[in-house]
């Protein structure tokens, strides 16, 4: 049987709702007969089976996302050693005694088509040098508190590939000498407070746009005046 997505399994089970059979339903909508019958019954799709088995979850991985973007947006988009550093303080934050295995990222990129061309790999350049980058860029506070857990010493040896899984006990370690746990919170509460400010700083920037439109609406209206008192003037 062709490929089949989860919008043609949702067709399906409505086939079954509006009376048709098993057979008739898998034929029209495309998927399986066995398919079919396991979420009629009530079981996950893989994908959501996958997400349980997951050691972060995919509500954590979507702020994590929105962070990788809006950080490109700003010209501070972070490594592949900052973001596994942010991924594994995270982890032993929720007191998983688990590693984050070396593909996670791969997995996590490959997860978020949206931030692919993002997160591109590292140059050997990049990787000699330790990807290292500027963290005062405008004195943003945002940048500082993602990177801080980034720049704990047992993080610096890490490279973007070829290295193995990462424990959590490590990254308690970082975790306890890192600012998300000292500024007033556990990273759980740093992710909460990373997406308000996300948000305020989306809400900045509509507000100095606005403000830049009345200051060239009022440069404008005192131009247009001048010219109207002194015509001859050349504006």
């Amino acid at each position: 049987m062709a490929p089949y997505s989860e919008s043609d399994v949702k067709k399906a089970l409505d086939l079954l709702k509006s009376g048709l059979s098993f057979g008739k339903a898998s034929q029209l909508a495309g998927v399986p007969r066995s398919t079919l019958y396991d979420r009629k019954n009530g079981r996950n799709s893989a994908r959501q089976a996958f997400e349980k088995q997951q050691k972060l979850s995919a509500e954590w991985e979507r702020t994590l996302v929105s962070y990788v973007v809006e950080q490109s947006q700003l010209g501070r988009t972070p490594t592949h050693q900052q973001i596994k550093a942010v991924a594994k303080s995270y982890l032993a934050s929720s007191g998983q005694a688990t590693t984050i295995g070396k593909n996670w990222l791969n997995r996590f990129i490959k997860r978020h088509p949206e931030i692919a061309t993002i997160l591109v790999p590292p140059t050997e350049k990049d990787q000699a040098e330790g990807a290292t980058r500027p963290t005062d860029i405008d004195g943003t506070t945002l940048n500082r508190d993602i990177e801080h857990a980034a720049s704990s010493s047992d993080l610096e040896g890490a490279t973007s590939s070829g290295e193995g899984g990462i424990s959590s006990s490590d990254a308690q370690q970082a975790c306890h000498a890192c600012y998300m746990c000292n500024y007033g919170g556990t990273p759980i509460d740093f992710w909460q407070k990373l997406e308000k400010r996300i948000s305020d700083q989306s809400a900045e920037i509509v507000q100095l746009r606005e403000i830049i439109g009345h200051l060239v609406t009022e440069v404008r209206a005192q131009r247009q005046e001048a010219c109207h008192n002194n015509p001859n003037q050349i504006s």
